[in-house]
Parts: structure tokens; C-alpha cells; sequence
């Protein structure tokens, strides 16, 4: 699903990220739906910054994108990692992970606490200190801008799980 030359700068680290956007959680979770999208992966970078990478397959209809040639790739790079906890995550090779819910809220001292939940009952937080740096790509691993187009409601608007 990642395009080779995408995957091979996320694991070495050598992401134009200089070039990215840079948004708080809560600016990029109003801007764009991540729910219906499919985690591709997390990547944390424990050797420079301590900064973890969220691979994320958009849902163009969701996020009303036109993307003929498949879905685009959102990359989220969270500084500064204090920690990241999994909940309710099992063990399963085959499954993709659709988002259904995503929310921050700020902890203490800059660090925000953001959690996304899957379809699966799988819950991911990350604590991190903000603002986060954002690129998309297409399909084919080719930089491409995202619309700012407002994002669609959430179906579990009321839920919450940040505590």
C-alpha cells in the first residue's frame, strides 16, 4: 500500500519534513477526516528526535478529495514523543485498522495527548508536544498538497476517550 521509494524515506528517516505543514492536532482533525481511513503504520524515531510517524491511507470520499488513482497518504509526524500506549490491540496479521474516532486535548507544559480509536475496539495514544508537521502523497509516492476543504461530520460525534 506505501509506494517502495515512500516507504524506504519514512524508515530512514529522510522525509522532506522542513516542507510540511505545521498544525495542531485539533486544527488538522477539523481540516480533515481521518475517520474511515486505514492505519498503514506508526513509526518512532528513537535514534534522532523522539518523534513518531502515523502512515495513514485517507478516505478521499470522506475527505471529499479527487484522487483518481487511489486513495492519498497522510503522513503525521507527532515531536517530541513522551509516550504512546496501545489498548485493546490484539494480535492479527491480516486485518486493517479503519479509524473511527481521532481527538487531543492538551495535557500539561505543551504536551497534548492524542487518541485514535479503530473499528476494532483499538485504541492509540500518543503524547507529544505540538505543532505537528503534515504531508500528503499520492498513490504513487508523489507529493501532493490537501485540499482545505472542511471535513465531514464524525457518526459518533459524542463519543469521547480521552480521559
Amino acid at each position: 500500500m506505501i509506494p517502495d521509494q515512500l516507504a524506504k524515506h519514512i524508515a530512514n528517516g529522510t522525509i522532506a519534513w522542513g516542507q510540511a505543514e505545521r498544525l495542531a492536532v485539533a486544527q488538522l482533525l477539523k481540516r480533515y477526516a481521518l475517520e474511515d481511513s486505514i492505519w498503514l503504520g506508526l513509526q518512532i524515531d528513537a535514534s534522532r528526535d523522539g518523534a513518531a510517524t502515523a502512515v495513514i491511507l485517507l478516505d478521499a470520499v470522506r475527505n471529499k478529495m479527487k484522487s483518481p488513482a487511489g486513495a492519498p497518504i497522510l503522513l503525521v509526524r507527532f515531536p517530541a514523543v513522551a509516550s504512546i500506549s496501545l489498548w485493546d490491540y490484539e494480535k492479527s496479521e491480516r486485518i486493517r485498522r479503519r479509524v473511527a474516532r481521532a481527538q487531543t486535548r492538551s495535557v500539561s507544559d505543551g504536551l497534548s495527548k492524542t487518541a485514535i480509536s479503530d473499528h476494532r475496539g483499538g485504541h492509540i495514544f500518543i503524547v507529544h508536544k505540538e505543532p505537528v508537521r503534515v504531508l500528503c502523497f499520492t498513490a504513487q509516492g508523489k507529493r501532493t498538497r490537501l485540499n482545505a476543504r472542511p471535513k465531514a461530520r464524525s457518526r459518533d460525534a459524542g463519543a469521547h476517550i480521552l480521559s
